[in-house]
């Protein structure tokens, strides 16, 4: 049983009725102006099939296995089908979402670069950092990577990881190194051998190393190796689990990159804001991809290139679903870090006072983004996908985004302002 996922705004619907799903069984029937709202929509194909147990089998077998709540009615949309037949060609139902519990926990991550570091920072002197530290310090709460042609889901991870996160990882105190890129080449078994002894050489001094594409293709921790049985130790998302030797970098996309933290020293607050924020600056105002194809973009330009794609109905309805649930994620990652920042900054000097005003102003503004994404997530679920090319749907998204990307914008301006502020007092 499949249902498609559409946006209704609210208008009457000819030859529709409303049926009152109550308590004990009864129902009444009312003409049915149709809510602004979510809606799953199930088309009854199969005469044979008594209506209502049609009806029956949406409720014990789709809604148990969804991430969505019913609401207390379901409408009937019955076509050329007369209002006082036993049938109907349709049946919407009112939907509420329910997001996964570690969208927006602080705990876990749908950016898994970070959860991944986080969980290896835990094994090192730096242990004290939280996920909304990571997520923060090293930009990831504040950033947005669209293909502009169809939104797919290579988005979040279409960067260059290795340069990137040496960079990122130094605002956190660590040193680290790495092995392999994002190339969707399997490792030469030269390259191969490195990356294992690195490993290993990481797993000796008790800290787990950071790899992609353990499982599925996201990153990941290895935290153990047995060298007899030629086999790591491997846990991501998705669960955990032993890969051979053989396996790493040769998972289902077939590329290799292995990060391990080399040393650890104390940082600077000041520093370490000031490069921080030149950091989310950047990415937001200047495009890192260095071709034209595929036509990623990040940053505030990366919500055009969603809009875009919504108004030429190319949008692909996995990656979508995965972007929206990435970015959603990371914005309200970017409002707890803001809200941090506010406490980390309450001082006594005027300079202090003024990066933490600038810190509730940026709050506001990334709480306004998220507060837009937000709505986006009941619409086009992972990894089902919605039906992102509907028009209805389509139009309510882009003014979602459109809201988005302003709040974002002005957000950005907040914390350029916090920037200059820092810098012309050294």
């Amino acid at each position: 049983m499949e249902a498609m996922m559409i946006w209704q705004e609210r208008v009457a619907i000819d030859g529709v009725k409303k049926r009152l799903r109550v308590r004990d069984g009864q129902t009444t029937v009312d003409p049915h102006v149709a809510e602004a709202g979510t809606y799953a929509v199930f088309k009854h194909e199969d005469p044979s099939e008594a209506f209502e147990s049609f009806i029956k089998r949406i409720y014990e077998e789709w809604f148990t296995k969804t991430m969505y709540v019913p609401g207390p009615y379901y409408v009937e949309a019955r076509g050329e089908k007369g209002p006082d037949e036993q049938s109907a060609d349709e049946v919407w139902i009112p939907v509420d979402y329910t997001k996964p519990a570690h969208c927006g926990s602080y705990q876990n991550s749908w950016t898994t670069i970070a959860q991944a570091l986080r969980e290896a920072i835990k094994f090192t002197p730096k242990k004290e950092l939280s996920l909304v530290d990571v997520m923060g310090y090293t930009g990831h709460a504040f950033r947005i990577n669209i293909n502009g042609n169809n939104v797919d889901p290579a988005g979040p991870t279409a960067w260059d990881w290795g340069p990137v996160l040496e960079k990122d990882l130094l605002r956190l105190g660590i040193r680290c190194s790495y092995v392999g890129e994002p190339n969707y080449t399997p490792p030469t078994p030269e390259l191969l051998g490195q990356a294992i002894e690195k490993v290993q050489s990481s797993l000796d001094r008790g800290i787990p190393a950071v790899a992609w594409d353990l499982l599925i293709p996201e990153f990941g921790v290895i935290y153990g190796y047995d060298d007899d049985k030629q086999e790591l130790h491997v846990k991501d998302v998705s669960g955990e689990g032993v890969l051979p030797y053989a396996k790493l970098g040769r998972g289902q996309v077939g590329e290799l990159f292995v990060l391990t933290f080399d040393g650890f020293f104390e940082t600077d607050k000041r520093t370490v804001l000031v490069e921080t924020l030149e950091s989310i600056v950047e990415h937001a105002r200047v495009r890192y991809h260095l071709h034209s194809e595929p036509p990623f973009q990040n940053g505030l330009d990366a919500y055009d290139a969603w809009i875009e794609a919504f108004r030429k109905g190319t949008v692909d309805p996995f990656g979508n679903a995965y972007n929206v649930a990435v970015v959603c994620d990371s914005r309200a990652y970017a409002v707890r870090f803001l809200q941090e920042l506010q406490q980390r900054w309450d001082g006594d000097s005027r300079e202090e006072q003024e990066v933490s005003r600038l810190a509730a102003l940026a709050e506001n503004h990334y709480r306004d983004v998220f507060n837009a994404l937000v709505r986006l997530p009941s619409l086009y679920p992972f990894p089902q996908g919605g039906n992102p090319n509907v028009e209805a749907n389509a139009a309510y998204s882009i003014d979602y985004l459109e809201r988005a990307r302003e709040a974002e914008r002005q957000g950005v301006e907040t914390l350029e302002s916090m920037l200059k502020l820092l810098k012309s007092h050294p």
